[in-house]
C-alpha cells in the first residue's frame, strides 16, 4: 500500500470509556466559570467606578474635547487614516485585497 493512501485513510475509533466527553464537559465548565469571573468583575469595577469617580466633569470634559476635536482638520485626517488602516486590514485578512 502506498504511503499516501494509508495517510488518507481514516483512524479507528479508540474506545475511551467517555474520558473525551469528560474532559471537555469539564473544559466547557471551566470556560463558563471563568466568563462569570470576568461579567462578575467587570460590574464590581463599574460600580466602584460610579461611586467613586466624578463621572459628571469627566463627561462634560469628554463632551468639550469632541468639540474641540471634530473643528480639528488633523484629527479627521488621523481618523481617516485609522479608518482606513483597519479596512485594508480587513480585506487583507480575507483576502479580498488580492482578488481582482
Amino acid at each position: 500500500m502506498n504511503l499516501d493512501e494509508m495517510l488518507s485513510q481514516p483512524l479507528p475509533d479508540v474506545p475511551d470509556n467517555g474520558f473525551s466527553a469528560r474532559v471537555m464537559a469539564r473544559v466547557e465548565q471551566q470556560e463558563r466559570y471563568k466568563l462569570v469571573q470576568i461579567i462578575l468583575i467587570s460590574v464590581v469595577a463599574a460600580a466602584l467606578a460610579s461611586l467613586l469617580l466624578p463621572i459628571r466633569a469627566m463627561v462634560g470634559d469628554f463632551a468639550a474635547g469632541l468639540i474641540v476635536m471634530s473643528n480639528s482638520a488633523s484629527f479627521a485626517i488621523a481618523a481617516a487614516v485609522i479608518a482606513l488602516t483597519f479596512l485594508i486590514d480587513r480585506l487583507w485578512s480575507e483576502r479580498s485585497l488580492l482578488q481582482f
